[in-house]
């Protein structure tokens, strides 16, 4: 599989200091799973049609997943979209990718796992 970008809003509330910590706590769960590898990818141009208060409530990750960490990702993603309100998770695989916020908790892991499932197969 290759490697699985995770962009993260934590909704228009957040400002750059809380992105910062959220992403580098979600960083350090998913580095404890059977991963490849984890970063934290650079703050890159505002996506088009952004606004800049927008862009500060973003952060991203790319994860390439160990035979074993699809589960476990998945676990730690919606985890971290249960913490508070608001936050989204955009998954991103070659050219496909899955947006995730509200709904229930088995909900949210199940898309992710589908998602992710769907991919390891390939």
């Amino acid at each position: 599989m290759e490697a699985v970008r995770v962009d993260l809003d934590l909704g228009p509330q957040a400002d750059a200091e809380e992105v910062d910590r959220a992403v580098g706590e979600l960083l350090r769960e998913v580095r404890e799973l059977d991963v490849e590898s984890a970063e934290r990818l650079p703050g890159g141009p505002p996506p088009d049609g952004s606004r800049a208060l927008e862009v500060a409530a973003l952060g991203s990750l790319v994860v390439s997943l160990g035979r074993g960490a699809l589960g476990g990702l998945a676990g730690v993603l919606q985890a971290w979209l249960s913490r508070r309100t608001g936050r989204t998770v955009k998954l991103t695989l070659g050219s496909d990718s899955i947006e995730i916020s509200g709904g229930s908790d088995t909900y949210q892991r199940q898309l992710i796992e589908t998602f992710l499932a769907a991919h390891a197969k390939e």
